[in-house]
């Protein structure tokens, strides 16, 4: 499971470096912070159960923020009276 949410992540990638690409924009270094690496070199001491259950969790956290953002983006964009 967790090999196919890393291709999966590494498709993604690559679409939006594709699409950086495109648009003659400098793609950013491809290196981890040392907060990014001490991070995961935490989850990695943890165990994978509690690893998996933290990327859950970060997934849920993120699905949360853009569903807020798409909630304030619909509030823009409709007309008071059909709210």
């Amino acid at each position: 499971m967790l090999l196919k949410l890393a291709a999966t992540e590494d498709k993604h990638a690559e679409r939006w470096a594709s699409r950086l690409r495109e648009l003659n924009a400098r793609l950013p270094a491809d290196r981890d912070t040392l907060r990014a690496r001490l991070w995961r070199w935490a989850l990695v001491q943890s165990g994978t159960d509690n690893a998996l259950k933290r990327i859950e969790r970060s997934e849920d956290d993120d699905t949360a923020a853009y569903m807020h953002l798409s909630s304030l983006y619909f509030a823009l964009l409709t007309p008071q009276r059909w709210r």
